[in-house]
């Protein structure tokens, strides 16, 4: 189970049903960017090639990896639960996932990585996305917001090599 109210099954690839509030629903996926990332729930479906990062995630987060992971195979490396400097950071209680942009600096990555802050958006359960030095977080505001890391600068720290998707319980 995904969270409250949903429950993901596998049908036969690439065919997923979701159950939301009794409604079942249908679609096809073709392995590409999909629009409606909330029919992209695949908590059942077979672990991502990310196993090791699954392995410290929470349900929701797990759920989330394993949908962008799906839908955008061009990501070879993504971040999971680890240690932080920062208290309230999601990342050591396995409610984060850092998406790895390969060639972020080109406009093909920042392409990408738009594309992936986009999808994640609509993913069930997400807190905020930091992306490209902004910050999303639907419980302030609809808009991407400036961003600035406590700790200062760099790629890493911007957020500018990697999506960072926060996710609730």
């Amino acid at each position: 189970s995904v969270g409250v109210g949903y429950q993901a099954t596998a049908t036969g690839a690439p065919t997923l049903q979701l159950i939301q509030s009794g409604q079942s629903t249908r679609r096809t996926d073709s392995g590409g960017y999909s629009s409606d990332p909330s029919m992209s729930l695949v908590s059942n479906a077979p672990p991502s090639k990310f196993k090791g990062v699954e392995a410290g995630l929470r349900p929701s987060a797990r759920a989330g990896l394993r949908s962008v992971a799906a839908a955008f195979p061009q990501i070879k490396s993504v971040g999971g639960r680890a240690a932080r400097p920062i208290a309230t950071s999601d990342h050591p209680r396995g409610l984060a996932v850092d998406f790895m942009i390969p060639g972020y600096k080109t406009a093909s990555g920042r392409a990408l990585g738009d594309k992936v802050a986009a999808y994640s958006q609509k993913l069930p359960k997400v807190k905020y996305i930091i992306w490209y030095e902004k910050k999303w977080n639907p419980d302030v505001s609809n808009s991407w917001r400036p961003y600035k890391h406590p700790l200062g600068g760099g790629d890493t720290l911007a957020h500018r090599d990697h999506v960072h998707v926060s996710f609730e319980e």
